[in-house]
C-alpha cells in the first residue's frame, strides 16, 4: 500500500446519503470501518477494510515517518530497507504462521482466508447482488466464485435440511412456514428434544 492509496481512505457512508437504504447495524458499521483501495496482483484493485482503532494506529505511523530515513524517500507505507520496494503482506503472514508454531502453517494464508470466507458464505441465503459484492471484495470473478467456493452437499444438507426436520419433529413447522431455511430459528427446547438421537 502506498501512502497515497492510504490517504484516500474514508468512512463509507460519511455523507449519510445512503442512510435510508441501510439498517441500523449497517450504519454503525459504516461509521466504524474505513475502506481504501490498493493495487493487488495483476494490477487489480483490492478493497481493504479496517476498524477505527487500526486507522488511528496507521495515522500515528504516518506522522512518525519523518523520523525514519528510509520512509522519507519511499512512496510505500511499509517500505523495505532500500525504500525502493515494499514489504509484502503475504510474506509477513507466511513468516508469522511458521513462527507461531501452528500445526498447519500453510493453512494461514490470505488466499486460504478469502477462499474460506467465500465457502462459508454458502451457509447464508445471499442474494445475487450480495454475492456480486462479496466476490468483488474478495477479488474473485463471479463465475469462479459461484463454481468453486461451495460447501460440500453433505454440509449444506445437514446445516439447512436438519433445521427443517427438527421443526417438523417438534411440531413447530407451522410458525416458520413463511420463512426460508436460512430464516428458521430452531428453539433450544427443540434441540434438547432431539438429544435422544445421540449415541
Amino acid at each position: 500500500m502506498t501512502v497515497e492509496e492510504y490517504s484516500k481512505n474514508k468512512l463509507t457512508n460519511d455523507d449519510g446519503e445512503l442512510d435510508g437504504c441501510l439498517t441500523k447495524l449497517e450504519k454503525d458499521l459504516c461509521r466504524y470501518f474505513y475502506r481504501t483501495e490498493i493495487i493487488a496482483k495483476r494490477g487489480r484493485i483490492a478493497a481493504v477494510l479496517f476498524p477505527r482503532q487500526v486507522k488511528e494506529n496507521i495515522d500515528l505511523l504516518i506522522r512518525s515517518r519523518n523520523s525514519l530515513t528510509n520512509c522519507l524517500n519511499s512512496k510505500f507505507f511499509f517500505p523495505t530497507k532500500s525504500a525502493s520496494s515494499h514489504i509484502r503482506g503475504t510474506d509477513v503472514l507466511r513468516s508469522i504462521a511458521i513462527d507461531c508454531g501452528v500445526e498447519h502453517p500453510k493453512r494461514l494464508r490470505s488466499t486460504k482466508l478469502r477462499n474460506h470466507i467465500a465457502t462459508m458464505t454458502q451457509l447464508f441465503n445471499l442474494s445475487e447482488n450480495e454475492i456480486d459484492i462479496l466476490a468483488k471484495f474478495l477479488g474473485h470473478e463471479i463465475r469462479v466464485h459461484r463454481e468453486f467456493y461451495r460447501l460440500p452437499d453433505g454440509t449444506m444438507q445437514v446445516a439447512k435440511v436438519s433445521k427443517l426436520l427438527m421443526m417438523m419433529e417438534s411440531g413447530q413447522i407451522t410458525r416458520n412456514s413463511v420463512n426460508s431455511l436460512d430464516d428458521i430459528d430452531v428453539d433450544d427446547e427443540c434441540i434438547v428434544g432431539m438429544s435422544h438421537f445421540q449415541c
